[in-house]
């Protein structure tokens, strides 16, 4: 979207969000760090109640198993003290 479109000349509320991260570029193996502006609609127009509970699951498997491996990271630092 471009900066007029968001400015004060919009018609209707519009709710986006700034993506950051690694895009690739046209050459294969070229990325380049940036943000783009992204309407909420186009992130989660594929999103399905049992594609989110999925995806949720997967993050929060993942998450306890960061905290499992902190713990012990936590415990053997105090051990070997």
């Amino acid at each position: 979207m471009s900066p007029k479109k968001r400015g004060t000349t919009l018609d209707k509320f519009r709710s986006e969000y700034i993506v950051y991260g690694d895009f690739e570029c046209k050459a294969p193996y070229t990325f380049a760090t940036s943000a783009y502006w992204v309407p909420l609609s186009k992130l989660i127009k594929n999103v399905t109640r049992a594609r989110a509970e999925k995806e949720i699951e997967v993050f929060e498997g993942n998450m306890a198993e960061l905290r499992a491996h902190e713990a012990e990271e936590i415990s053997s630092e105090e051990e070997d003290e």
